[in-house]
């Protein structure tokens, strides 16, 4: 799963989404944020979603 966090969405509605798809077993996600240009990801390891380490 990918996307791209829009000025209107709040921490609080992504942080929802998060949960929503770790309950749904997707094996990545990963969220694009325009105004900081920066890229987060999430990975399936031992049954729930976490996250990427940044180099």
């Amino acid at each position: 799963m990918f996307e791209v966090r829009s000025p209107g969405n709040t921490q609080t509605e992504m942080d929802k989404k998060l949960v929503f798809y770790d309950s749904y077993s997707v094996e990545d996600y990963y969220l694009y944020d325009l105004d900081k240009g920066d890229l987060s990801g999430w990975l399936r390891r031992e049954n729930r979603l976490d996250m990427v380490n940044r180099s």
